[in-house]
C-alpha cells in the first residue's frame, strides 16, 4: 500500500494550542451522545434511510454511550470546554468517529484518527474501518484502502483497512 500524505491545509485547520485530544471520560458521556445523535440526524440523514436513522438516535444514548466507554479506547476532542469530535478504538477497529459540523475540514477528525492510529501501531498489523460513502475519502486520505463494500440493515457501508506493520515506517504518526 502506499504511504498516505497527510497535509493539511493551514488556513482551515484548528490551532495546534486550542485542540486538545484526550481520552474520553465517563462524564463525557452526554457530549459524544449528542455528538453522535447529531452526526446521524444531521451530516449523515442523506445517507441513510430515516428508519435507519431513528434506531441509531434512539441507540446512541449517554447511557449506551458510558458503557461503551468502559471497553473500547475513545478519545475526544475539545475546545476550550466543548467536545467537538470522538472515535475510538476497539480490538482492530475504529469505531464511532464523530465531529461536530461546523468543525469539518478544519484538521479534528485527522487529529483524532492519527492519535488512533498511533496507539494501534505498536500492536495491532491491519486496523479496519467501517466506513459510510461520505467518508471514503477521509478515510482514503490517512492511508485505508478499500477492501469491500457492504449492506447492513439496507444501509451502504466500505469496509476500508490500514497496515500498519510491514509497509509503514516506524513512529510515522507518533507525536501527532
Amino acid at each position: 500500500m502506499a504511504k498516505a500524505t497527510l497535509g493539511l491545509h493551514a488556513a482551515s485547520t484548528v490551532s495546534d494550542t486550542s485542540l486538545v485530544i484526550r481520552e474520553a471520560l465517563a462524564l463525557d458521556a452526554d457530549a459524544i451522545s449528542s455528538l453522535l445523535i447529531r452526526s446521524f440526524a444531521n451530516d449523515l440523514a442523506g445517507e441513510h434511510s430515516p428508519e435507519f436513522t431513528l434506531r441509531m438516535v434512539e441507540l446512541w444514548t449517554p447511557e449506551h454511550v458510558g458503557r461503551l466507554l468502559t471497553n473500547r479506547y475513545t478519545l475526544v476532542a475539545c475546545l476550550g470546554d466543548q467536545v467537538v469530535g470522538a472515535a475510538s478504538l476497539y480490538e482492530n477497529s475504529i469505531r464511532m468517529v464523530a465531529v461536530r459540523s461546523d468543525h469539518h475540514r478544519r484538521g479534528v477528525g485527522t487529529a483524532l484518527m492519527r492519535r488512533l492510529i498511533a496507539r494501534a501501531a505498536s500492536t495491532i498489523p491491519v486496523l479496519t474501518v467501517q466506513s459510510t460513502l461520505l467518508a471514503e475519502r477521509f478515510y482514503g486520505k490517512l492511508g485505508f484502502v478499500k477492501q469491500q463494500e457492504h449492506c447492513v440493515d439496507g444501509q451502504r457501508y466500505i469496509i476500508m483497512q490500514l497496515m500498519l506493520r510491514g509497509s509503514w515506517q516506524s513512529g510515522m504518526y507518533e507525536g501527532s
